[in-house]
């Protein structure tokens, strides 16, 4: 297998550059962070990003743990992957990845100020120290099923040339949950608003009461409290709500919803 091994320092835009770079050295995929990725598809593995703390995001990223280890070399197997780029801080780090998933040595090392301006590494390191941000180089729909951090925005890279216009890539900046840098939030109030709209506009939903919005490392748990009008088939409206509530909240957030819980305590007879 042939390897490449981009390196630099945590914050100076590895992530950023990734797919760019791969494409350059025609690579099929890349590992970055404890992700297997191809054509920006997650193809394997658990985002480092997505641990509550940085020792454990350091773990993660370094391929610790046995079943990561197995999930990310049947995906290479799978894919007939030949040729990779490896992302780490150091030589060791990146030496230890491909130890640790038996991949072989790198055949290149390539530093990060090799392929990125002085003022590009100045405004990547000032994301991350001032904000908090973190690219994945993949497009959101890809992640957000598997993160529970906050989602700020998809990044687009367009290539132009003879009056045509190519997508190059998809990437995502968030913010992982182990970050606490930077003043983007989205109260569990603002949530619980969403929660109280959608279900209001069900006809047989009389009232909606005692909203809970708890965060997990899977995503956000939502709880709360129905009356319905009598004779109403009880399972099939909670699931109705259970899933436009899922669906609005992705779409109006783009926080992942890892669960919702229905406690219907009353049904009320309507008078005419």
């Amino acid at each position: 297998m042939r390897i490449v091994a981009l390196i630099g320092k945590s914050g100076t835009g590895k992530s950023h550059r990734a797919v760019s770079l791969a494409q350059r050295k025609k690579l099929q995929a890349i590992i970055d962070d404890g992700l297997l990725i191809m054509a920006n598809k997650v193809l394997a593995g658990k985002s480092a990003k997505k641990e509550k703390t940085k020792i454990a995001s350091v773990k993660r990223a370094l391929f610790y743990d046995k079943e990561h280890i197995k999930e990310v070399k049947n995906a290479i197997l799978k894919n007939k992957i030949e040729s990779l780029l490896v992302l780490g801080t150091s030589k060791a780090m990146t030496d230890r990845i491909c130890d640790s998933l038996e991949i072989g040595e790198i055949n290149e090392y390539i530093r990060i100020e090799d392929v990125q301006s002085e003022e590009e590494l100045e405004i990547a390191r000032y994301m991350r120290k001032n904000q908090g941000k973190h690219i994945i180089p993949v497009a959101s729909l890809e992640i957000k099923k598997d993160f529970s951090g906050y989602f700020l925005h998809p990044i687009r890279t367009l290539k132009y040339g003879y009056g045509k216009k190519e997508l190059i890539s998809d990437k995502t900046v968030i913010r992982p949950t182990y970050s606490y840098l930077g003043g983007y939030s989205i109260s569990d109030n603002a949530i619980a608003q969403l929660v109280e709209f959608v279900a209001l506009r069900f006809s047989e939903v009389t009232k909606i009461s005692n909203i809970i919005v708890d965060n997990t490392p899977e995503g956000a748990l939502v709880s709360f409290n129905l009356s319905l009008e009598f004779g109403t088939n009880i399972p099939n409206i909670c699931d109705e709500i259970s899933k436009k509530v899922t669906q609005t909240i992705d779409k109006m957030t783009s926080i992942n919803v890892s669960k919702i819980n229905i406690l219907v305590k009353e049904l009320t007879k309507i008078t005419l």
